[in-house]
């Protein structure tokens, strides 16, 4: 993931978008990943997490790593969009699974379904939200890739405009977990793709559009951050 950052850095570059970070410190750190885990005590423990994108805001969770079948499973929480929360199951019902489905008792709180990937560590589960965004990225740099061989996740990667309806409506409200800390997030003003006026990163990069129409997208988001803040600010 580091190197996608550093090579989607001098790409920017080439483009006539500079940052005003040094391209190898372009990278996330582990600010921009949050876990959690299933509730259950130990042996039972599993964990899942989200990685942010420290440049857009874009959430992706843990996906299904390849070859690591024997490390995860899939369990569904609770979306409770009132409150912007995740919630877990147990906290709504106790009764038997079947009493509660996506038409029943889920859909009357207001409540959705939503399942998670959950490994039995806390690295292996911030692994595979980094191995979702690199598939994703990386299918987003190359649109022709798209059932490419190489990718890390089961899970087929997506671009904006495609992602999976219930989790664009999950990552883009959710505050965080039910007792537990808010989620990492970027104000939209602070987004480069806010800045740019464009849908994500790639778009940055798109060939029809010339060097010269980003150089002055690039001067316009400068001057309007700095009359805003009365100084200088930094792009990312």
């Amino acid at each position: 993931l580091y190197d996608l950052y550093l090579s989607f850095s001098k790409k920017l570059e080439n483009v006539g978008i500079f940052m005003d970070e040094p391209a190898n410190e372009i990278g996330p750190t582990n600010e921009s990943y949050n876990f959690w885990t299933n509730n259950l005590d130990s042996p039972d423990t599993l964990f899942t997490a989200i990685f942010t994108c420290h440049l857009t805001g874009e959430r992706f969770a843990s996906g299904s790593v390849i070859g690591e079948e024997n490390t995860y499973k899939e369990d569904f929480w609770y979306f409770d969009h009132r409150e912007c929360m995740l919630i877990p199951r147990g906290a709504i019902i106790n009764e038997d699974d079947d009493q509660c489905d996506s038409n029943g008792i889920g859909e009357c709180l207001g409540l959705r379904r939503i399942n998670f990937v959950w490994y039995k560590t806390k690295k292996k589960a911030m692994a595979a939200a980094a191995a979702r965004a690199v598939d994703c990225f990386g299918h987003r740099d190359s649109l022709d890739d798209t059932m490419s061989d190489n990718r890390y996740c089961k899970e087929i990667p997506y671009t904006i405009e495609n992602a999976p309806e219930l989790w664009k409506l999950v990552s883009e409200s959710v505050r965080g977990v039910d007792s537990g800390d808010d989620w990492a997030s970027l104000p939209h003003d602070e987004r480069l793709t806010s800045r740019f006026d464009v849908p994500d990163l790639h778009s940055l990069l798109e060939g029809e559009r010339s060097e010269e129409y980003w150089r002055a997208k690039y001067r316009e988001s400068r001057m309007t951050n700095d009359m805003t803040s009365g100084g200088e600010t930094n792009l990312v």
